[in-house]
């Protein structure tokens, strides 16, 4: 079974900290995602609102994606917009970057169009 937690209710106890340094798993999806778009064809950059709401972490225990079927601990969602490289260029689009973690380390990465990809 999957369990979504909203970072919101994991930071109930520390309203006053950053969301990007109580959670180390997100700070490091990010990296991971900044990486990958050095490589990716569609997009060249992404943006997170930092608002804890926009992100997740799953408790996954099964394959990644059905692209990439790499049996992974957790799941890091978080919601956004990343900017094109093509036509039309400059524009941002919605999109969910999603990472697999083992031990806190990144094993896959993908950028998923839209939001609520889970």
């Amino acid at each position: 079974m999957i369990q979504r937690l909203p970072i919101s209710v994991l930071i109930a106890f520390a309203l006053h900290t950053s969301t990007r340094a109580v959670y180390p798993d997100v700070l490091t999806c990010l990296a991971a995602a900044n990486v990958t778009l050095m490589h990716n064809l569609d997009y060249d950059k992404f943006a997170w609102s930092g608002e804890p709401n926009d992100a997740v972490i799953l408790r996954w225990e099964s394959a990644f994606s059905k692209t990439n079927p790499i049996t992974v601990p957790t799941v890091v969602e978080i919601e956004g917009q990343a900017r094109r490289r093509a036509k039309p260029a400059e524009a941002w689009d919605n999109v969910t970057v999603r990472c697999g973690l083992n031990d806190a380390k990144v094993d896959a990465v993908e950028i998923v169009p839209g939001h609520d990809s889970s």
